[in-house]
């Protein structure tokens, strides 16, 4: 997993190729210490071959967290059969998804911007 902060911007990379029931709790232990200090995520899922439900359920409670202190999470990277997924349970009508990281942090930035 790589963590980095780029304009206060949390930006997590997870090294794994699947998001599922046999991982998603040291997944979530792991990031969750990490977004204490932090309203806004970007998670760059260019590594993820395969999420599944409890994986989705994962994303889910980040941006409950995230939305809790007035922040947002934006996925960015997202391989086209993961995004498959993401359309079929109609993911991308609740969590932002950009193409680039770049995008992402724009996206985050322009939202700051807006609600100060």
């Amino acid at each position: 997993m790589d963590f980095d902060n780029k304009n206060d911007i949390l930006i997590v990379t997870p090294r794994i190729d699947n998001i599922d029931a046999s991982n998603v709790n040291i997944f979530k232990k792991k990031i969750i210490p990490e977004m204490e200090n932090y309203k806004n995520m970007i998670l760059d899922l260019r590594n993820i071959a395969f999420v599944d439900s409890s994986g989705l359920g994962s994303f889910l409670s980040f941006l409950k967290r995230l939305e809790e202190k007035n922040g947002t999470l934006v996925l960015c990277e997202v391989p086209r059969s993961v995004k498959l997924l993401f359309e079929i349970v109609r993911l991308q009508e609740i969590i932002t998804i950009k193409d680039t990281k770049e995008d992402a942090v724009s996206f985050i930035q322009e939202n700051i911007k807006t609600n100060q």
